[in-house]
C-alpha cells in the first residue's frame, strides 16, 4: 500500500500494540447526508490522516486490514483516501509530537485524525494541542494508563475517541509474578517513551513497589543483537513491548536471543509473541478484532456519531498463554495448576520431539522384540529339540558300570568271587533298539510337529506385522484426530471473539457470548479427550513393538499415495474396474490365501503326524519290538581273601566277564488298552479334519471380510471427503453471514458441529481403509511394504492374469 494508503492505530506507549477508532461528526455532517454520488457522479471524498509516533513497520498490515474493512463497511459509498504525509510524523521525537499533530489539523482537506504512538496521543491528553477536527487514538493498555475516560466509559476529550481492551499491565505482571520468581525484572519498550512519557516512569515505579524488585528498563532498538547486548547472562526475567522500531522478520532473532540466554520471558501482545516464540502472555490474537471495531466506529463518525459518544474500551477473554517448546528450551517447568485453562502453544511441535519412525522400522523393530513372536520363537526350538529328542532312544546306548559286592566268609570260602568276601567291578553296557515301530513313529510325528511349529512361527510373525501395523495406523489417526480437535477448539475461540465484537456493537445479547463459552469448554474437554486417547495408542503401539511403553515416537505420515500401498491401494484399483472384475478379484483373493495359508498347513502337517499315529498303534498288535544289549564286567580288586577248598573238575572263576542279550518283544493282552487306543486316536484324526476344514473356513471368512470392509471403506473416503469440504464451504459461509447478522448462532454452532464432525469422518475413512488393507493383507499372508519390488510385480502379475483369464469367466458363469 502506498504510504498516502496506509491507515494505522495508536500504538500504546512503546507497549501499545493496535488500534481503533473515533472521529467527529460536524465536519462530516454534510458528508454524512451525501452517502452516495452527487449529480455528477461523483463520490463524497473523506481523508483520514495517519498521525504517528514514527514509522513501525510492525503496524503496517493493521493498516491494511482497516482501510480493507472499512471500505467493505461503507460499500463505495465514499472516496476514501488515508493519507501518511511526512510532516504528521514525529520521528519518534517527542519534541515534534505536538507538530504533527498541528500539521494534521492544518491541512484542510483531512477530515479525521488517527493518532498512532503514545507520543501525539499525550500531546493530545496534556493539552498542547486542540482537537479542531475528529480524531481517534486505539491501543492494546491499561485504561488508567490514560485516564481521560469518564465514568460512562467515553472519551472526556473532546473530539477524541478511543477504543481499548481492559487489558492490564499490572495484572500482566501479576501474573508473570505468579510464574516466575524475580527480584529483577527488564521491561523492554521502545526508547522514545521511556525518555519522554511520566506514564511509563510511574508505572515501572509501581511495578518496583508492588513486587519488591528492581525493574531495568531495556531499550528496545531497531536491530535484535543490539538489544540483546543489553540483556545480561543469568537475567531472571524480561516483559516485552511490541519492538515497534524492528523488522517483522527480525522480531523472531530478538525472542530466540531471549531464550538462548534462557531467560522467561512475557509479552503485553500476547497470543501473537508467544507463537513467535515467547514463554507467555495473556492476551489473545487482536488484530482482526481491533481492526474490524475500528472500521466500525469510523463508519459512525463518517456517518455523523459523535466521537464522545462511542464506548471508549471493550472486554476481551484473558487467559495464558505458554510456548510448551520455549518452556523446554529454556528449561522452565510448566506447573499443570497454570496449563487447565490455559492455551499451550507448540504442543503438537513438542509431541513431534521423538525419534521419527517409519512403518517398515517400526515392523523390523517388533520381529526383533515383539514378545508373543519371541516367545513363538522359542516354542519352535522347543519342537526342533523334541525332534531330535525322539531320534535319540534308535541310536546306540553306552552307558559306564561301576559295582562293589560284598559276600558273607561261607560262600567266599566255596569259592564265589574267587575266595574275596568284597569285589569292586568296572564295566560298559551297550544296548541298541533293532527294530521299534514306536519309537520310529514318535521321531516322525514329532518330524510333523516340528514342521507345524514354525508354521505357526509363521502365523505368528505375520500377526506381528499386522499387529505393529494396526498399531502404527490407530497411532498416526489418533494423533490426527488431536489435531482436528485443536483446529475445532481454535475455531470456537475466533467466534467467541466474533460473538463479542457483535455483543459489544449492540447486534447480538450476551447469550451468543454464554453458548460459544460453553462451546469452548466442550471443545477443550474433547481436545483433553484426544490427548488422552493418542497416549492410550502410543502405549498400544510400544506395547507391541515390545520397548519402554513411555517412548515418544514422530510417525511418518501414511496416505494412499504412501508407497507402502502402491500396488494395492492404487494399481488394484484400476485392475477392478467393474462388477465381474471384482468378483474375479474376489475369487482370486480366496484362491491365493487359501494356497498361502500358514494355519491351513500347520493343521495339516499336525494331522499328518496323528495320522503316523494311529497307523503305528493299529500295527502294534502284530509288529515286534526287538532289542539288543551287550554288558562286559571287569573285577579289579578284592579284599577278605578266603583259603578257597576248589572242588574237583570246577571252572576256575576269572576276572572280566561278558553278557550278550537278544530279545524281540510283542504284547498278547494289556487289558483293551491298545484296542482303545487306535479308537481314540481315530477320533483324534477325525477332529483334525474338522480342524482343518474350520481353519479354511476362518481364512475364507477373513479374506472375504476384509474385501468386503475394503470395499465399503475405500467408497466412504471418497463420500467422507466430499461430505467434509461442503460442511466447511458451509461453515465459511455461515460464519461470514453471522458476521453480517443475517443467521443466528445457532445455525452457526450446527455448522461448526458438522464441519468438525465431517472432517474427523474424512480422516478416520483414510485410515479404516488402510487398516483394512493391512487386514486383506494378512488374509493373503502377503504384505506389500515388506515384500521386494519384484514380489510386488508378481503378486499383481498373477492377479491381472486370473481376472483377465478365460478359464476364470467360465468358472463365474457356471
Amino acid at each position: 500500500m502506498a504510504p498516502t494508503k496506509k491507515l494505522l492505530l495508536i500504538l500504546a506507549g512503546g507497549i501499545a500494540m493496535f488500534g481503533a477508532i473515533t472521529s467527529a461528526q460536524i465536519p462530516l455532517r454534510e458528508v454524512a447526508k451525501m452517502g452516495g454520488p452527487d449529480a455528477d457522479g461523483l463520490l463524497p471524498e473523506v481523508q483520514i490522516a495517519l498521525v504517528r509516533d514514527g514509522y513501525s513497520p510492525l503496524l503496517e498490515p493493521l493498516n491494511d486490514a482497516i482501510e480493507a474493512e472499512l471500505r467493505k463497511l461503507t460499500q463505495d459509498r465514499y472516496h476514501l483516501v488515508f493519507r501518511d504525509d511526512a510532516d504528521f510524523s514525529a520521528g519518534w521525537k517527542p519534541d515534534q509530537a505536538a507538530k504533527a499533530v498541528r500539521a494534521a489539523l492544518d491541512a484542510p482537506d483531512v477530515d479525521i485524525l488517527m493518532l498512532q504512538g503514545m507520543l501525539v496521543l499525550q500531546a493530545v491528553v496534556d493539552g498542547q494541542v486542540e482537537l479542531t477536527k475528529p480524531a481517534t487514538g486505539a491501543f492494546l493498555q491499561d485504561p488508567d494508563f490514560v485516564g481521560v475516560l469518564t465514568q460512562n466509559n467515553r472519551s472526556a476529550i473532546p473530539n477524541l475517541s478511543f477504543v481499548m481492551t481492559d487489558h492490564s499491565i499490572r495484572k500482566d505482571i501479576e501474573r508473570f509474578a505468579d510464574l516466575v520468581d524475580f527480584q529483577t525484572l527488564y521491561i523492554a519498550a521502545t526508547p522514545a517513551y521511556n525518555q519522554s512519557l511520566p506514564c511509563v516512569t510511574n508505572l515501572f515505579a509501581e511495578i518496583a513497589s508492588a513486587h519488591g524488585c528492581d525493574v531495568i528498563f531495556l531499550p528496545l532498538t531497531d536491530d535484535p543483537q543490539t538489544t540483546l547486548n543489553q540483556l545480561p547472562e543469568g537475567a531472571q526475567a524480561i516483559y516485552l513491548f511490541q519492538p515497534q522500531l524492528m523488522e517483522p522478520e527480525e522480531v523472531p532473532d530478538l525472542i530466540k536471543g531471549i531464550n538462548a540466554k534462557r531467560v522467561p520471558s512475557y509479552a503485553f501482545w500476547g497470543e501473537p509473541a508467544v507463537r513467535q516464540g515467547v514463554l507467555a502472555g495473556s492476551l489473545p490474537a487482536m488484530d482482526r478484532q481491533l481492526a474490524r471495531r475500528t472500521a466500525l466506529n469510523l463508519q459512525q463518525i463518517i456517518a455523523g456519531v459523535s466521537p464522545n459518544d462511542l464506548p471508549a474500551t471493550f472486554p476481551v477473554e484473558q487467559r495464558l498463554y505458554y510456548n510448551v517448546l520455549t518452556a523446554k528450551e529454556i528449561g522452565y517447568d510448566i506447573n499443570y495448576a497454570d496449563t487447565y485453562d490455559a492455551i499451550l502453544i507448540g504442543a503438537k511441535e513438542a509431541e513431534s520431539e521423538g525419534a521419527p519412525l517409519t512403518l517398515t522400522e517400526a515392523i523390523d523393530l517388533a520381529l526383533k522384540t515383539n514378545y508373543e513372536f519371541l516367545r513363538q520363537q522359542q516354542t519352535t526350538i522347543q519342537g526342533y529339540e523334541s525332534k531330535r529328542l525322539a531320534l535319540s532312544p534308535l541310536l546306540p546306548q553306552v552307558s559306564a558300570l561301576y559295582s562293589y559286592e560284598r559276600i558273607d566268609v561261607t560262600q567266599a570260602q566255596v569259592g564265589v568271587n574267587q575266595g574275596a568276601e568284597g569285589t569292586n567291578n568296572v564295566g560298559v553296557e551297550i544296548s541298541q533298539i533293532i527294530y521299534s515301530d514306536e519309537r520310529l513313529a514318535n521321531y516322525r510325528i514329532q518330524g510333523e510337529n516340528y514342521e507345524a511349529t514354525t508354521l505357526q512361527e509363521e502365523v505368528s510373525r505375520l500377526d506381528t506385522i499386522q499387529s505393529t501395523a494396526t498399531a502404527y495406523i490407530r497411532y498416526l489417526a489418533s494423533r490426527t484426530l488431536l489435531d482436528i480437535a485443536r483446529d475445532n477448539l481454535g475455531v470456537t475461540r475466533t467466534n467467541l471473539n466474533l460473538a463479542r465484537i457483535r455483543a459489544e456493537v449492540g447486534v447480538a445479547g450476551p447469550e451468543e457470548v454464554y453458548r460459544f463459552e460453553a462451546q469452548q469448554a466442550s471443545d477443550q474437554a474433547s481436545v483433553a479427550s484426544a490427548e488422552s486417547q493418542m497416549e492410550t495408542q502410543a502405549v498400544a503401539l510400544n506395547r507391541v513393538l515390545g520397548i519402554d511403553l513411555e517412548k515418544q515416537w514422530q510417525p511418518e505420515s501414511l496416505t494412499l499415495e504412501s508407497d507402502y500401498f502402491d500396488t494395492t491401494a492404487n494399481k488394484v484399483v484400476d485392475l477392478v474396474s467393474s462388477d465381474a472384475r471384482y468378483r474375479r478379484f474376489q475369487l482370486f483373493s480366496l484362491q491365493y490365501a487359501m494356497s498361502r495359508s500358514p494355519e491351513v498347513a500347520a493343521v495339516q502337517a499336525t494331522t499328518r503326524g496323528q495320522e503316523i499315529s494311529l497307523s503305528q498303534k493299529k500295527r502294534s498288535f502284530f509288529v515286534p519290538t526287538a532289542s539288543a544289549n551287550f554288558q562286559y564286567n571287569y573285577a579289579f580288586a578284592r579284599d577278605g581273601q578266603q583259603n578257597i577248598q576248589y572242588v574237583p573238575g570246577a571252572v576256575t572263576p576269572d576276572d572280566d566277564a561278558w553278557a550278550l542279550l537278544l530279545q524281540a518283544e510283542l504284547p498278547i493282552f494289556e487289558g483293551g488298552s491298545r484296542v482303545f487306543d487306535v479308537i481314540r486316536q481315530k477320533a483324534v484324526v477325525r477332529g483334525l479334519g474338522y480342524t482343518e476344514d474350520l481353519t479354511r473356513q476362518l481364512v475364507q471368512q477373513r479374506t472375504l471380510n476384509a474385501l468386503f470392509a475394503m470395499e465399503s471403506s475405500y467408497a466412504d473416503i471418497r463420500y467422507s471427503a466430499i461430505a467434509a469440504d461442503r460442511a466447511q464451504l458451509n461453515l465459511d459461509i455461515v460464519t461470514e453471514k453471522y458476521q453480517a447478522g443475517s443467521v443466528s448462532i445457532v445455525d452457526l454452532l450446527d455448522a461448526q458441529n458438522q464441519a468438525f464432525v465431517q472432517k474427523q469422518n474424512a480422516a478416520l475413512s483414510i485410515y479404516s481403509f488402510l487398516e483394512d488393507l493391512v487386514n486383506y493383507m494378512r488374509a493373503l499372508t502377503w504384505y506389500e511394504f515388506t515384500a521386494s519390488d519384484q514380489q510386488n510385480a508378481d503378486w499383481l502379475q498373477q492377479a491381472t492374469a486370473f481376472i483377465e483369464s478365460e478359464e476364470t469367466r467360465v468358472v463365474e458363469r457356471q
